[in-house]
Order: C-alpha cells, then sequence, then structure tokens
C-alpha cells in the first residue's frame, strides 16, 4: 500500500494519505454497495486511513498439554476494538437508565393518590 507521499506501508495507509483515485473509487462503491447508514458514516470520514484486514490461524492449536485459544491462536481483526468503545456507551447508557428509575420511585413516592 503506498500513500500519497509515495511511502510504501507494509500494515495501513494514515489519514490524509489516501490516494485521491482510490476515495473516488471507495465513494463509487460506498454508492453502489453501501447500505444507507455505512454510506453515510462513509461519507462522514474527512480523512479515511486503510487497513486490510486479513485471517491468519495458527497450524497448530494443541502442543502436549498446552492449547492455544482465542487471540492466541487468531490474529484478532482492528474492528474488534469497537467492542470496548461500544461497551462504555452501553455502561455509560445503562447508568442513566438505573438513575431514571430511581428518581421516577422516588417520585411515585412523595406522590399523593387520594
Amino acid at each position: 500500500m503506498t500513500g500519497r507521499d509515495g511511502r510504501l506501508r507494509d500494515f495501513s495507509v494514515p489519514p490524509g494519505q489516501v490516494s485521491a483515485q482510490f476515495l473516488a473509487q471507495q465513494n463509487d462503491v460506498a454508492h453502489e454497495l453501501l447500505a444507507p447508514p455505512f454510506r453515510a458514516l462513509w461519507q462522514a470520514t474527512r480523512e479515511p486511513f486503510l487497513q486490510p484486514i486479513v485471517d491468519l490461524a495458527v497450524p497448530r492449536m494443541v502442543f502436549d498439554r498446552a492449547l492455544l485459544l482465542g487471540d492466541a491462536a487468531f490474529v484478532p481483526r482492528p474492528h474488534t476494538a469497537a467492542s470496548r468503545s461500544e461497551f462504555g456507551r452501553r455502561r455509560r447508557n445503562c447508568r442513566t437508565m438505573v438513575r431514571q428509575y430511581r428518581r421516577f420511585q422516588c417520585l411515585r413516592q412523595l406522590t399523593v393518590v387520594s
């Protein structure tokens, strides 16, 4: 992969270095193939970067009494980091719901029903 600066890179092309030709091609692909939410995400990305996603597994997972599992046996993909931010967002949402529920319970106790 080569950036605008002509530098050959092994693993990724950083933001601001993706060629105009590739960006034009990707715009066409986004318009033709992506669902509207993903198309909007692509269009909103000011300086995209490139990073290939590859699958790589070890040839053996069992060695006598040792066993390789999970990330030790397979290369985690870059998008797995998104699950961490998703967890944080959901945790914040859960905290908000708990606070709102507690407030509701307090208000309910204060309400006089005749």
